[in-house]
């Protein structure tokens, strides 16, 4: 008895597909899978003898509705981030064993420095929310006028903070700095690169000294020249870090 495999498709919305994979006499099996991309994510989801347009029909229903709540890994980090972003983490619900610590040395009143810095990374966060089609209700916002200024670098616009922050950038060796657009890529949920996600900025009795905690996995060396230049052009006089520090060194500084 011949053996062959057929496949077909159908495009659930700009995000998902239905995938009838036929095998001879054994019928369909079917499966659900992210974009197409397959088969990392593939889940299967049921079988069948004949592959009639109703079959067809009522799977799509099925998978629309259990794909409407479905939230994958990456998904839950990216939204578990942005609530970070607004405010101190909350530790009963997930906390890592150890950070990654920025020390930044800053210009101007801490207070103003932390806005600065979560505002922009929020802007980020949301736009990567929002590409994803992850929360609906996520309407991302433009970046900050300053930053998208310090990201042009046309000379025009630009604070003097962030001016000098982007000077220091380049003068500490991380490059010529980012265009937004490059910037913005590194957010992506589905960039490479990126193996860090925010934890916190805190805050001890000295206020020109701030440290930026990172979740990175447990490592100290890592590509974060994304962080670095939001952290520099939003008023860091220096960077430094990372190292890694126990989860306590977090807990004993409030944050900023």
């Amino acid at each position: 008895m011949s053996f062959y495999v057929t496949r077909m498709t159908d495009v659930i919305g700009d995000r998902w597909t239905v995938e009838y994979e036929g095998r001879g006499p054994d019928g369909f099996l079917i499966w659900v899978s992210r974009g197409f991309d397959a088969p990392a994510g593939r889940l299967e989801v049921g079988s069948s003898r004949e592959l009639a347009p109703e079959l067809r029909a009522a799977v799509i229903a099925d998978a629309r509705e259990w794909l409407a709540d479905f939230v994958s890994e990456d998904e839950e980090r990216l939204l578990a981030e942005r609530e970070r972003i607004a405010g101190r983490p909350d530790e009963e619900d997930w906390a890592p064993p150890g950070l990654s610590r920025f020390e930044l040395r800053v210009d101007g009143p801490a207070e103003e420095y932390a806005a600065r810095l979560r505002t922009v990374l929020a802007a980020a966060v949301d736009r990567a929310v929002a590409g994803a089609g992850i929360d609906p209700a996520v309407v991302p916002g433009p970046l900050p006028a300053w930053f998208a200024a310090a990201c042009a670098n046309d000379g025009s616009g630009v604070p003097g903070f962030a001016r000098r922050g982007a000077e220091r950038f380049r003068a500490a060796g991380h490059g010529v700095g980012w265009s937004a657009e490059g910037w913005l890529e590194r957010f992506e949920i589905d960039c490479p690169f990126r193996t860090w996600s925010w934890w916190d900025l805190t805050g001890g009795d000295d206020r020109t000294t701030l440290s930026l905690w990172v979740d990175a996995a447990g490592e100290d060396f890592f590509a974060c020249d994304e962080l670095r230049w939001a952290a520099y052009t939003a008023g860091a006089q220096a960077v430094t870090g990372p190292a890694l520090d126990r989860l306590d060194g977090w807990r004993g500084e409030p944050s900023v």
